[in-house]
């Protein structure tokens, strides 16, 4: 599923009293506004300007070999698949009528105990664990149509609680600091003078405390996720070009840096996800004009492409850091790969991935 920035610039008609569109790690709503497939949640495609079913498209879990990025063979699945721990979280419409229905479900990294977490007639998307695995944070619309919300719920789908309560209901791409006591997320907030413009907030685990560590005037921020130490946050802004890129900056807002620019202003990078360590995996159009992932160091330097066909976005890495989940564009499937790329194998019918820590 080609979740691109749920809740983009479309977006912000609907806060606006306009028709309800949307836009890391930021996707598009389903039968929303969009610009390219990856603007669409799989297995739909962007044609002329909205999220259109894929014709052909089938549903239900899929495991086996998959080509490997260089047209290589993805390798066995039992291998790759079998010594992998934890859990997967994403969404999925598989098991729902309305395909504009996504939930939560989470799987076993070797492909095993697929488990529905959310029932309900709305929208939950945008899952991410907690840092002790007994929580996930999510976005949904169950208590207003199209007004979507932060929550957390336990790790079995009980006990969803309300994070956030805004007049326009533009909040998405919820992350957990590393040490459990912040979410990072993205908003237009309540403040009308700003309503065109989504910023980086963060606020207590309870949904206290919110802050708006950007303000960034006249640009989009999408899609925080934190530094393996918590002291800084990695996400994507248009601020300088009106493309997309990856930025990093301090944990309170300050410092921002950029550490993607294809240099012409027609290339987009987004969707960080944070090693354990080091090194930030992306979604790029920087060599192609399809999305690819990429590894920087979180300099912006020794930039390597893992991946060549598929549209990926949505990434996470293994807990083990030898591995990389993501979801396809336009494909609404779930892959697991080596890091290096040269395995790939496909875990699920799904997209936004989130692996617990």
């Amino acid at each position: 599923m080609a979740l691109t920035d749920l809740l983009g610039s479309a977006l912000r008609g609907a806060a606006l009293g306009l028709a309800m569109y949307v836009s890391s790690c930021g996707g598009s709503s389903p039968s929303m506004g969009c610009q390219r497939d990856t603007d669409c949640y799989a297995p739909r495609v962007c044609v002329q300007g909205y999220c259109e079913d894929r014709n052909g498209g089938g549903e239900g879990e899929s495991e086996g070999n998959s080509p490997g990025p260089n047209g290589t063979s993805g390798g066995n699945t039992d291998n790759l698949l079998s010594n992998l721990t934890g859990k997967i979280v994403f969404i999925s419409d598989r098991d729902t009528s309305n395909q504009n229905n996504y939930e939560l479900y989470s799987i076993n990294a070797n492909g095993a105990d697929l488990r529905r977490l959310t029932t309900n007639s709305s929208m939950d998307f945008a899952p991410k664990w907690s840092p002790d695995g007994r929580k996930i944070v999510f976005v949904s619309d169950r208590d207003v149509k199209n007004h979507r919300e932060i929550y957390t719920m336990d790790a079995d789908g009980t006990n969803a609680r309300r994070l956030t309560e805004t007049v326009y209901g533009t909040n998405n791409g919820p992350s957990w600091s590393p040490d459990g006591r912040k979410i990072a997320f993205e908003s237009i907030g309540d403040d009308l003078k700003r309503l065109v413009y989504f910023d980086i907030y963060i606020m207590d685990p309870d949904g206290n405390n919110v802050q708006n560590i950007t303000n960034t005037p006249n640009a989009d921020e999408y899609g925080p996720v934190w530094s393996p130490d918590g002291q800084q946050l990695a996400f994507e802004s248009n601020q300088n070009t009106g493309f997309m890129d990856i930025y990093i900056m301090d944990a309170d807002g300050r410092n921002q840096r950029r550490l993607t620019y294809d240099g012409d202003n027609r290339r987009e990078s987004r969707f960080p996800a944070w090693f354990p360590g080091s090194e930030i995996v992306f979604s790029s159009t920087r060599d192609t004009t399809d999305h690819n992932l990429y590894i920087m160091n979180a300099e912006g330097n020794n930039v390597h492409r893992v991946t060549s066909s598929g549209n990926p976005n949505y990434s996470c890495w293994s807990p083990d850091r030898t591995k990389i989940a993501y979801s396809l564009g336009g494909d609404g499937q779930i892959n697991i790969m080596t890091a290096d790329g040269e395995e790939v194998v496909e875990l699920t019918e799904g997209a936004q991935p989130s692996w617990t820590p």
